[in-house]
């Protein structure tokens, strides 16, 4: 039997090179550390700075336009006591004559004035701009108020032409039968006044598109920044994998290799190959673990050929035959006849349908059936796989996707993470789909390859296969975020 010692130089050696490779992977201490945090806090800085910029920029924008509107309103209304003051002096000089009062508003109509009259208070019309409605009554909940009060009214109102107006009530006192008082309505054109509200308003608009476009360019900005701090962090954490990988495979497989040996020795039914059998698939499980690791912090570019999707999801389907058979699971695919052609890297598809399918069995500790359906869509490829299991919760659908999310008691949540990274290298997309049963429901959607390369592979579809490289046993499974 193999003697197994320990080798604390060895050990020793792989935590010192674990902790001299942790500064430069962008720790706390490390340059990339400070590199990032120093980013974080100029973006923060500028987009504080814009953000009062920008409040102040607003703050002054409204308070133009109220300025403009208060000094509209004053100018119309500084017109309107025009007219009143000069029917008002008009009537205590004649004693309230008619004729007096008359010749006033002929001598304000034009120059601004849209009409003017003076009622008696039940509404009989005294003297009119337009002389024909002279004897008429006005009869409108603005002179009822002006009456009720004994104080002016204002209001804009719109004319039969569609013009607005701004329009006053004001009581007028002179020497009238009775001592009773009478009342001017006079609407004044708001056209002239208001144009400093029309220039307010426009640079308003102007003012509003500025500060939108500036808040496109601030999402911008800060999306820009996370995606270098997320570049930056995965540039740590692929330094911090690739060491981490030198110093846990060796003994693994050493370990592996030594349990396997003992296993093959040991006689059927004995307790010692059941002991030997339970470290050899941890060490399976642990293998995974940091196939996980480096396929997501160190994903390789898709070197694209044409493959078939549905010959893709048989070998991951083939490689995943004895946890398929440990769980009572069984995996179908389901495709036409002929081939269901991507633009894909065939290896990285092959681990995405690994993934895929790893996490579909893992969902069905009861047994049941993964389905796997491939057909074109429009310009792309989709492949929905489908399984028995409970489902996705809808609290954990936000999530599924992110990397180290998992509901699993011994899962990476790292396998789903890599199928989407796998599917957005590709420029595809994966997604949560209700599903019409209890069990979860994934739809991958592939570029579909040039004209030229569909034609040849369609034509020789045995170069499909040529193509391939399967991954791996063990290379890039994870156990998911599936529940």
């Amino acid at each position: 039997m193999p003697e197994l010692r320990q080798d604390p130089a060895g050990v020793a050696g792989g935590l010192m090179a674990v902790r001299r490779a942790q500064p430069a992977a962008g720790g706390a201490g490390g340059p990339s550390g400070r590199w990032w945090r120093g980013v974080a806090s100029s973006h923060l800085g500028f987009l504080l700075l814009l953000a009062v910029l920008a409040g102040s920029l607003a703050g002054a924008t409204i308070l133009s336009y109220r300025t403009a509107v208060e000094t509209a309103d004053q100018l119309l209304w500084g017109q309107a006591m025009d007219v009143a003051l000069a029917a008002e002096g008009a009537a205590r000089r004649s004693g309230g004559d008619r004729q007096a009062l008359q010749a006033v508003l002929d001598e304000r109509r034009g120059g601004g004035v849209a009409y003017a009259a003076v009622a008696a208070s039940d509404g009989t019309i005294l003297a009119h701009t337009n002389a024909r409605l002279v004897g008429g009554r006005l009869q409108d909940t603005r002179l009822a108020a002006a009456v009720a009060a004994d104080q002016a009214q204002r209001a804009r109102v719109e004319l039969q032409t569609g013009e607005e107006v701004f329009e006053a009530t004001i009581p007028i006192h002179g020497t009238a039968a009775g001592g009773a008082p009478r009342f001017l309505r006079v609407a004044v054109h708001a056209a002239v006044a208001e144009r400093g509200v029309r220039t307010a308003e426009a640079q308003g608009a102007a003012v509003a598109a500025l500060l939108a476009l500036l808040a496109v360019l601030s999402v911008r900005q800060v999306r820009a920044a996370r995606r270098a701090l997320a570049l930056e962090r995965l540039a740590a954490l692929g330094g911090m994998a690739a060491v981490l990988a030198h110093e846990i495979r060796n003994p693994l497989g050493a370990i592996k290799g030594l349990a396997q040996v003992l296993d093959e020795r040991a006689q059927a039914g004995a307790p010692d190959r059941e002991l030997t059998g339970t470290i050899v698939r941890e060490t399976v499980r642990l293998e995974r673990l940091v196939a996980d690791l480096l396929a997501y912090a160190r994903p390789h570019p898709p070197d694209r050929r044409p493959v078939d999707v549905a010959g893709a999801a048989r070998r991951a389907a083939a490689l995943l035959e004895n946890e398929a058979a440990a769980a009572g699971a069984g995996i179908a695919v389901v495709a036409p006849s002929h081939p269901v052609v991507a633009w894909a890297d065939p290896g990285q598809l092959t681990q995405l349908f690994t993934n895929l399918l790893l996490n579909a069995i893992q969902a069905m500790p009861g047994g049941g059936t993964v389905r796997v359906q491939v057909g074109p869509a429009g310009d792309a490829v989709h492949a929905i796989v489908e399984d028995d299991g409970p489902g996705i919760r809808p609290e954990d659908a936000a999530q599924l996707f992110e990397p180290f999310y998992t509901t699993k008691s011994k899962g990476t949540g790292l396998g789903l993470a890599i199928c989407r990274r796998i599917a957005e290298a590709h420029g595809g997309r994966i997604a949560l789909e209700p599903a019409a049963g209890p069990g979860a429901r994934l739809r991958v959607e592939l570029p579909a390859p040039p004209a030229p390369a569909a034609r040849q592979s369609a034509a020789d579809p045995f170069q499909l296969a040529r193509g391939g490289r399967p991954a791996p046993r063990g290379a890039g499974l994870g156990n998911g975020a599936l529940p």
